[in-house]
């Protein structure tokens, strides 16, 4: 799904000026001539300990999860969610069952131009931007509150562990 950021990252720079993007993870060499070709534009983060990316989510106004395949919920979509980020999502297996189209993000075709039009959306329109990242808090605690997934967790062993 990257190679879908880093086209539609033109043509929403050209709308929208000062949007940046962070992208955090390995690997990143595969990108590197694409995000220079885009200066000032894309940072790439892969010396980072996982437990700075807090600090990267903080700045962040949109977590992007852009999928062309998929059949799960990407580990990164539960942290997005949890960190209270207006959220972009492909429509892949997964994805679809967790973010609500329009409610707790939006939810898109894998395509260039569906990833340029949503992301064109949520930078010329903060409010909405706002109410989708409150929305998907609330959907965030409601699925995985720590004291949910401890209850959850309990009760599998329990279940496997009866005779």
């Amino acid at each position: 799904g990257v190679d879908l950021i880093l086209e539609a990252l033109p043509a929403v720079c050209q709308a929208h000026p000062r949007v940046r993007l962070i992208l955090f993870g390995r690997p990143v060499e595969p990108y590197r001539a694409r995000a220079e070709a885009l200066p000032g534009v894309v940072d790439l983060v892969d010396n980072e300990p996982f437990t700075r990316l807090p600090q990267y989510l903080a700045i962040a106004d949109i977590a992007l999860v852009p999928r062309l395949y998929g059949e799960n919920v990407p580990g990164k979509l539960p942290i997005y969610m949890i960190a209270g980020k207006a959220i972009i999502g492909s429509d892949t297996t997964g994805i679809n069952t967790v973010i609500e189209d329009g409610h707790t993000g939006l939810v898109i075709p894998p395509t260039v131009e569906a990833l340029t039009t949503a992301l064109n959306r949520l930078v010329g329109d903060p409010a909405f931007r706002a109410e989708l990242a409150r929305n998907v808090l609330v959907e965030a605690n409601q699925r995985y509150h720590p004291d949910i997934i401890r209850a959850g967790m309990r009760e599998a062993y329990q279940r496997v562990l009866r005779p």
